[in-house]
């Protein structure tokens, strides 16, 4: 890494000069995650079109040895040949590459998301990736949030037991360790990068995405205006409802919701 030349890049940014690293003096896992990351920097922040597909290629080419080293220190790591998304994938907790950058998708401990890591959280003193759990455990000493007690809340009377109880069974339904805000008037809280909110039942619920269609008749306006519908607004709202369902109205995250044994429905606002 020493022997590596910087130039100047898009929007006078300083990145590799990918003619200077020899892909096959790349011996530590250090120095094979930061030949990546840097030359995905300088494709990515291009001078010009030779230097900037050097580095693409270069990129490319180490992506498949990157991921497996991550994979072995016990991260899912979305790092591919064709970039670092991986579609239909469901894990909230992810490593991956941005121009430059070892990213965490989010964390169970800050509300943070795409957070990037410093050198000294990935890699020890002889350039060997850290195991996830101790990336992870400094990650934590920097940025994580004070964790929220239910118990203490209770006994101040900042939230009601019956509340509290709700949101310790949703922690537990969705295996969320910490809880770092609550609002009770709003029947939300929030675990790291996660908010929630519940509802007594499904009548609830479904009342609520009706009367929340109501006030606002843009999509009833634009329905009709498209020819999709010509009923009036009240027969619209309740086609939306039959058809589609209330959780298509109230949970805008990703449409679903899950339920605890006693009826209660809960689903992920953000």
């Amino acid at each position: 890494m020493k022997d590596w030349k910087y130039v100047k890049g898009y929007e006078g940014r300083k990145i590799v000069d990918p003619r200077t690293i020899d892909l096959t003096k790349l011996k530590t896992d250090k120095a094979i995650i930061k030949a990546f990351a840097e030359l995905g920097a300088s494709s990515h922040f291009r001078p010009e079109d030779r230097l900037g597909n050097l580095a693409y290629d270069m990129h490319r080419s180490l992506a498949d040895q990157v991921r497996a080293i991550f994979e072995k220190a016990g991260w899912h790591a979305h790092i591919f040949k064709t970039g670092s998304a991986e579609w239909n994938c469901r894990r909230d907790l992810y490593i991956f590459e941005m121009a430059g950058s070892i990213e965490v998708s989010e964390v169970l401990f800050s509300d943070s998301s795409n957070i990037a890591l410093k050198d000294d959280e990935l890699f020890d003193d002889g350039e060997k990736l850290w195991p996830m759990t101790i990336t992870l455990g400094l990650l934590k000493k920097r940025i994580g949030q004070d964790i929220v007690n239910l118990k203490e809340m209770v006994e101040k009377g900042e939230i009601d037991k019956d509340a509290a109880v709700i949101i310790a069974k949703i922690m537990e339904a969705e295996g969320l360790a910490e809880l770092h805000e609550v609002d009770a008037g709003n029947r939300t809280f929030k675990s790291g990068a996660k908010e929630y909110t519940w509802r007594k039942n499904e009548e609830e619920a479904e009342e609520e995405a009706r009367e929340s269609l109501k006030p606002d008749d843009e999509l009833w306006r634009m329905a009709v205006q498209s020819g999709y519908t010509k009923k009036g607004l009240e027969e619209w709202v309740e086609e939306v409802i039959t058809s589609d369902g209330w959780a298509h109205v109230l949970c805008t995250y990703d449409g679903t919701y899950d339920a605890l044994d006693d009826g209660i429905v809960f689903w992920r606002v953000n």
